[in-house]
């Protein structure tokens, strides 16, 4: 019986529109400049830290955003499993998710496993995608960003406008004791500390600052932008998504 992927495409349809409103909720965030330039004097060393500092958590709605969105993409997969599962004639099949595994030795038993009713035709082509630790990373991440609800899941990384330095046109007339160049953005503190120097000196800089939101507590994809790489993982579903359904047609699976 031939079966389609409509419901696979749907899901996968929903989660690129919620990529779009993640990237528009983001931008306006940082537009509205939640940071400051502060300077925490030293009474004792006489030395002034200057830091830009976020002066706003981010919106839990960007975690949750970006949990439903690899959610949606992960069940868009599963989904294809499923419908080849019942076009070979399965009744009420339950093992057809996508083959995620941490090596490519676990291929047997993924397949006898979690993957037991999908048809070894479209399993062979998930296979292909190499969705494991070693084979394409970030795409074996989709299953931990889609079950991960830790709070720093996703974190704000500060760092130059336009792949410059932050920081600019720096001038002091006293000692300098520090500078970091170019500056790191410190995740755990929100904060990226600018340069240490002695109070008494008159010191200017221009900030040039941009921020992403990253991938932070999750395995392989700590440090990765969170909006670049949902679009990679559904573009990345999209292709399998294709290729399953070039294969079933093939096979009689999908009309």
């Amino acid at each position: 019986m031939g079966e389609n992927l409509n419901s696979a495409k749907e899901m996968l349809a929903d989660a690129s529109s919620l990529i779009i409103e993640l990237e528009k909720d983001i931008s306006k965030f940082f537009m509205s400049k939640p940071y400051k330039t502060i300077v925490e004097h030293n009474s004792k060393t006489r030395a002034d830290t200057h830091k830009i500092k976020l002066t706003q958590e981010i919106p839990g709605q960007f975690r949750s955003k970006a949990r439903h969105i690899a959610s949606d993409i992960r069940s868009s997969l599963d989904h294809v499993g499923f419908a080849a599962a019942l076009a070979q004639g399965k009744t009420n099949p339950r093992k057809t998710y996508f083959p995620f595994a941490k090596a490519d030795t676990e291929e047997s038993n993924v397949r006898k496993g979690n993957c037991k009713d999908i048809p070894q035709e479209i399993f062979d082509v998930f296979w292909g995608f190499r969705p494991f630790i070693g084979g394409d990373d970030v795409l074996w991440a989709l299953n931990e960003i889609a079950n991960c609800n830790k709070h720093r899941s996703v974190v704000p990384v500060g760092h130059g406008l336009g792949g410059q330095h932050m920081m600019q046109n720096f001038k002091c007339d006293g000692l300098c004791h520090e500078m970091a160049f170019p500056p790191r953005w410190d995740t755990a503190n929100n904060e990226a500390i600018l340069c240490v120097v002695d109070s008494s000196a008159n010191t200017t800089y221009d900030i040039r600052l941009s921020f992403d939101i990253c991938f932070g507590d999750i395995s392989v994809v700590k440090g990765y932008p969170v909006v670049n790489t949902l679009r990679y993982l559904h573009q990345k579903a999209n292709e399998i998504i294709l290729a399953s359904e070039i294969k079933g047609e093939e096979l009689g699976y999908f009309a």
